[in-house]
């Protein structure tokens, strides 16, 4: 057990032995830049037309990659641009606005689902949306579904049953389009996962669903078309007054620690936000949308896609490995086994964490062009009293790879647990923070 002043002692030891070791060796610079949080803070993403279909809580903004090679922290790319967790595919869309081609890569075929879409948005005719809208209009949500019932059982307790119903009455007309509608079934199923919160009496919380009201926000036919407009007045916004240009994208199903499905030398920059080492699991917070919209089936593929996730979270039994290794890191594990933590699994979930961002990098470094640059935007973590330097032991494991450690970019403060939060006392507080590693391949 380590006392206040220990604890900050050694946390401050851990970032300075870190940051000399970076700036000496391979000249690294630290700079604050405050005007990149518009870009980063999720609240920004939210707003923007085409991203705002569907976010995650933890969206940066599409315009970050815009505002990365406008300031030339990197270098405008030739060749295209690579996001290997492309979640919400918020860099797709930011390389697709500014012309360039883009690979995204994500291992839940929601999110990868999610990304086509919206890279979609070019193809799609305002004029049969607005038709689909008057389908939905005149739904007789009244009927009964031929749909087999789902059977996770969150849904019973975040839906009553008429608003189930009606939410599969829905689900059914999209799987029931015609078959040259295809395009557009995909962009209603987005639309439908959009609306599955709000229609519920709860909501993504921390790690995730929390129960928070005693009724829906709102009724799921409503939900969908007031989306449905949302959609088209997006369309009309980015047709006749952004004028966006329009680039090819491919969205991969894949694992970002293997990166198997990636054409070698096609992309010349990579941005990216991995999973942050804050416990949450995908497979849990969205498991609302993975188990409606029929990627997952039963709790043996739920189960299975879940041990196939990056190892950053409790809810599967990790084995503990060791691809990558540092002094910093060795500290780290050993006095987190000393602490007194809410999950004994803490120090293993920590040393895995680190060697999957490490087969990540390699990963990246062997399908990559000469040339190129990374930016990953990434979040400190605290755990027993301690902050953990995630950006700067994920910048110490990239030299080990082959990778150029050119600039950490300290954008903002982060929040953490109230637990956490009185134990973190002083400057100290400071290092819980977001930031964007730069990266050169050399």
């Amino acid at each position: 057990m380590l006392y206040p002043n220990e604890r900050t002692r050694f946390t401050l030891e851990i970032f300075k032995y870190l940051e000399k070791e970076l700036s000496s060796k391979y000249n690294t610079q630290f700079l604050y830049v405050y005007n990149f949080e518009k870009v980063i803070n999720p609240k920004y993403a939210k707003r923007v037309p085409i991203h705002r279909w569907y976010t995650l809580k933890e969206s940066y903004s599409p315009y970050l990659i815009e505002e990365l090679i406008k300031t030339k922290v990197v270098k405008m790319p030739k060749k295209g641009i690579l996001d290997p967790f492309v979640g919400a595919g918020s860099s797709l869309l930011g390389s697709q606005w500014i012309g360039i081609p883009s690979i995204g890569v994500d291992i839940l075929p929601f999110f990868c689902l999610v990304s086509k879409v919206k890279t979609s948005w070019k193809m799609y005719d305002i004029k049969i949306i607005k038709e689909i809208y008057e389908k939905v209009k005149n739904l007789d949500l009244k009927e009964e579904p031929n749909i087999t019932p789902l059977t996770l059982s969150t849904f019973s307790k975040v839906y009553d049953i008429k608003t189930l119903k009606e939410l599969l009455v829905i689900k059914e007309f999209i799987l029931n389009l015609d078959r040259d509608l295809e395009l557009y079934r995909d962009l209603l199923k987005i639309i439908l996962a959009s609306i599955l919160e709000p229609t519920s009496i709860a909501k993504k919380d921390g790690k995730g669903l929390k129960i928070v009201r005693e009724k829906p926000l709102e009724r799921p036919k409503d939900a969908f078309l007031r989306k449905l407009e949302e959609v088209i007045n997006d369309l009309n916004i980015v047709y006749y007054f952004l004028r966006l240009k329009y680039a090819n994208v491919q969205v991969l199903n894949d694992d970002a620690r293997q990166l198997s499905k990636v054409p070698r030398g096609e992309a010349d920059l990579v941005v990216f936000s991995p999973p942050y080492l804050n416990t949450f699991d995908y497979t849990e917070v969205y498991k609302l949308e993975l188990w409606f919209l029929d990627f997952v089936k039963n709790r043996n593929e739920w189960y299975e896609l879940r041990r196939r996730t990056f190892r950053s979270h409790n809810l599967a039994k990790w084995t503990r490995t060791e691809y990558w290794s540092h002094k910093v890191l060795d500290k780290v594990e050993e006095y987190l086994k000393k602490q007194e933590l809410w999950c004994k699994d803490i120090p293993v979930i920590v040393r895995d964490y680190f060697d999957d961002m490490y087969l990540t990098l390699k990963a990246l470094y062997d399908v990559t062009h000469d040339e190129c640059w990374v930016a990953i935007v990434v979040g400190n973590s605290a755990y027993g009293g301690i902050i953990i330097p995630v950006d700067l032991l994920i910048m110490r494991s990239a030299v080990d790879v082959g990778f150029r450690p050119m600039k950490l970019l300290i954008v903002r403060e982060l929040g953490t647990s109230s637990q956490q939060l009185r134990l973190l006392k002083g400057d100290i507080r400071k290092l819980l923070r977001e930031s964007v590693i730069i990266l050169r391949k050399s």
